[in-house]
């Protein structure tokens, strides 16, 4: 909604950081972008929940992070329980 795509891209760009978007909100980032990772939680992509686990910082735009993005999958806990939450 915040037709925010150019801004995000830069950021990630500019901290190599890959993009991960949350269930529903597919949409929020390009997914044809190298930096994006598909989405997460329920019905997500592996290499999303992967970069996540392996995060030490998280960086949440326009999220609440609800139950269906952080929902544990493909047999393991997936969001970092130690990382820096911004």
């Amino acid at each position: 909604m915040g037709d925010a795509y150019a801004e995000v891209a830069a950021l990630s760009e500019y901290l190599g950081a890959p993009v991960a978007c949350t269930y529903l909100h597919n949409d929020s980032f390009m997914a044809n972008h190298p930096n994006s990772v598909g989405n997460l939680g329920y019905q997500g992509h592996k290499s999303a929940m992967n970069a996540m686990h392996e995060a030490d910082v998280v960086i949440a735009l326009g999220s609440r992070l609800s139950v269906f993005g952080t929902l544990p999958q493909y047999n393991f806990d997936y969001f970092p329980k130690n990382a820096k939450i911004i």
